[in-house]
């Protein structure tokens, strides 16, 4: 996400980045949230 960051940064005027920031990283972090809880899942085991 810094990667993707920085190149909207220098490669995007400061509103597009502004946007970036407050939608994409969201999204972003969301969709992480998502597969890691997938991925996660898988290794859970339950007390019996």
């Amino acid at each position: 996400m810094g990667v993707a960051n920085l190149y909207v940064a220098y490669n995007f005027s400061t509103d597009d980045w502004v946007n970036f920031k407050l939608f994409g990283t969201t999204g972003m972090m969301l969709v992480f949230v998502v597969v890691q809880s997938f991925m996660l899942s898988k290794h859970i085991q339950d007390e019996e």
